[in-house]
């Protein structure tokens, strides 16, 4: 049996949680000379089989980081804000252990420097209430990854770390590149142009009922999306936000069509932060971005969700308010 504590903070719950997989409540936790209010203590207990081909500290580094990213991807999942991992504590069938990677030496260049010596993100005063139906959601996701067959968790890993990145960052436009990687792993195109492969994985992975849940619950963010002058193409320029805003008006409604075409819509964003148009000193650039970050994250949550549980998400808030103030 495995069991890790976690202490996290950017959360809040609305009441304690326990169950035979997972525990949670609120702390209070000193971290470099601050007293943090915005904290939980997130337990998780599971069982992990022996392998016969690696034991010591190997087993355990590899348990761990397997068992422990699982927990902390699959909540950030579901979170879609920002958290941080403080402190963690480890017992492996009663006895106490830690991650211990082997030594190895710091690839050269000042940029892995820079990245060993900056301090990791603190939310400090910001915090995601987490509402007690959520927690049932989040052991369903674990409880069915780990049954899926070793093939399926491969393809999603990538999608998974760099989801979990993109809700951890703190601005509009960190969250859209690493929500467009996590997206980008999924839909894997490597025989197509890009505007087929994101069409072709859309029309396969959402059906008409996950279509109009997506398009109902973000009506007001497509039609906003949709009155900028968005274009896909290089050469033969595509108005891609002006079909968008033209598929919102149709009745009846293509809901597939729309979410295909809003996915392209954020495709042009992507493009425009990609190949160098963004401008951070527009105000309009920085809408784009923020509301491209936001469709893009909900749309590649279904779709990660789906893959693990086999059907839709469930209609569970997770997040049931979010605070600012220390």
């Amino acid at each position: 049996m495995l069991e890790i504590d976690f202490t996290i903070s950017g959360i809040e719950v609305s009441q304690p949680y326990k169950s035979d997989l997972l525990s949670a409540s609120a702390c209070k936790v000193e971290f470099r000379g601050q007293q943090l209010t915005n904290c939980i203590e997130l337990q998780y207990h599971v069982p992990v089989a022996a392998e016969p081909t690696i034991s010591g500290q190997e087993y355990v580094n590899k348990v761990l980081m397997e068992e422990g990213d699982l927990l902390l991807q699959c909540f950030s999942l579901l979170l879609v804000q920002p958290s941080q991992m403080l402190f963690y504590k480890a017992r492996l069938d009663g006895n106490s252990v830690e991650l211990r990677p082997p030594a190895r030496e710091m690839p050269p260049g000042l940029y892995n420097l820079v990245a060993a010596w900056r301090p990791p993100l603190v939310t400090y005063g910001y915090s995601s209430i987490v509402d007690n139906a959520g927690w049932p959601l989040l052991e369903t996701l674990l409880r069915k990854f780990r049954r899926q067959p070793m093939g399926l968790r491969r393809v999603l890993a990538l999608p998974l770390r760099w989801f979990a990145k993109g809700s951890d960052e703190m601005t509009s436009l960190d969250r859209l590149i690493a929500f467009w990687i996590s997206f980008n792993a999924l839909y894997e195109n490597t025989d197509k142009s890009e505007q087929e492969a994101i069409k072709s994985y859309v029309q396969s992975s959402m059906d008409s009922t996950m279509s109009q849940r997506f398009v109902e619950r973000n009506k007001q963010a497509l039609e906003t999306l949709s009155s900028y002058p968005i274009e896909v193409g290089r050469r033969r320029k595509r108005p891609i936000a002006q079909e968008l805003a033209q598929l919102l008006k149709t009745r009846p409604r293509n809901y597939i069509a729309v979410v295909e075409t809003a996915a392209l819509t954020v495709y042009g964003v992507r493009n425009t932060v990609f190949h160098g148009g963004y401008d951070p000193v527009l105000e309009d650039h920085r809408i784009q971005v923020g509301i491209s970050e936001q469709l893009l994250s909900r749309l590649t949550k279904e779709l990660i969700a789906k893959q693990i549980l086999g059907y839709p998400l469930p209609l569970v808030k997770f997040v049931t308010q979010q605070t600012f103030g220390f």
